[in-house]
């Protein structure tokens, strides 16, 4: 119980910084700048009946958020296993 709390804890310190550099990465631009990101997006967009510029803005931060928030709970869940494993052991 302890590991899921300092992860989840980790993750979202870790979110937003994660959604900067996604967001941020050349090659994320690229994608949406070419439509493929649009399009992967469409069923969001249509899901939440979203009409407009602001709209389609507001799904695509709130998707990079939560898709930052998995990654980054992702990466220190696994981290927190690491650091278990490599200390050793105290037996009592």
């Amino acid at each position: 119980m302890k590991r899921f709390f300092v992860s989840l804890l980790a993750a979202l310190v870790l979110a937003f910084p994660i959604a900067i550099a996604i967001g941020r990465s050349p090659w994320f631009g690229h994608w949406m700048a070419n439509g493929h990101g649009w399009d992967a997006l469409d069923p969001l967009l249509n899901f939440f009946g979203v009409i407009g510029v602001e709209g389609e803005g507001d799904v695509l931060v709130n998707t990079l958020l939560v898709v930052s928030f998995v990654l980054s709970f992702a990466l220190a869940w696994f981290v927190f296993g690491v650091i278990t494993r490599a200390r050793p052991h105290q037996t009592k």
